[in-house]
């Protein structure tokens, strides 16, 4: 009786060990491949009560309700996109830009200020003050070159990465107005399915 508890506790290990394998490697390789299609279903489960709607007050036929839905609400979603992305280059370039003003203008008067102040008083340290205000010269430097190559980096990784982004954008757009068309016809099919 012992051996077939162990038996049958083993099974159910592996048997949760595959099942979470499985799950696992359908998000972490499938869904990415299936995102646009899962959106696009969303977006005609979301847009589904205003199209019936606006088809039923005005007469018209579903198939061009959904596609004049559709195409404003992409316009709309293209338009945002579009502004926040143009505000989010420009808040990064202008930052990128003031950097160096902001250092001449700013930071050096002050450690220029607080060592010529520290040597006033104590003119034996001279040496050590140089030193001090060579470093953090060599420091800052270093700091604004590692991070103009970070940001340069960043931006090559988003730039590599905006003809898959685009891809599955438009696939999303056609997969939403397929879904949002004939969302009755797919929903009345998966259900004979069951």
């Amino acid at each position: 009786m012992n051996l077939d508890k162990q038996k049958a506790f083993i099974i159910h290990v592996i048997y949760i060990a595959m099942i979470l394998g499985i799950t696992y490697f359908s998000i972490k390789y499938f869904l990415p491949l299936l995102m646009p299609f899962v959106i696009g279903v969303f977006i005609a489960f979301a847009f589904r009560y205003p199209i019936d709607l606006i088809q039923s007050k005005l007469k018209i036929r579903r198939v061009i309700v959904a596609i004049i839905f559709l195409v404003f609400f992409y316009a709309v979603v293209g338009l945002l996109l579009s502004l926040i992305g143009f505000k989010v280059f420009n808040s990064i370039a202008e930052l990128f830009y003031s950097l160096p003003a902001l250092y001449d203008q700013t930071i050096e008067p002050a450690i220029n200020t607080i060592a010529d102040n520290l040597i006033l008083h104590f003119p034996g340290i001279q040496t050590y003050v140089e030193e001090f205000l060579y470093d953090i010269n060599d420091t800052i430097f270093s700091f604004v070159k590692t991070m103009s190559s970070t940001a340069v980096t960043g931006i090559t990784g988003i730039a590599g990465q905006l003809p898959s982004l685009l891809i599955k954008f438009i696939f999303t757009i056609v997969a939403s107005f397929f879904f949002t068309i004939d969302f009755y016809k797919i929903g009345d099919f998966i259900m004979k399915q069951f």
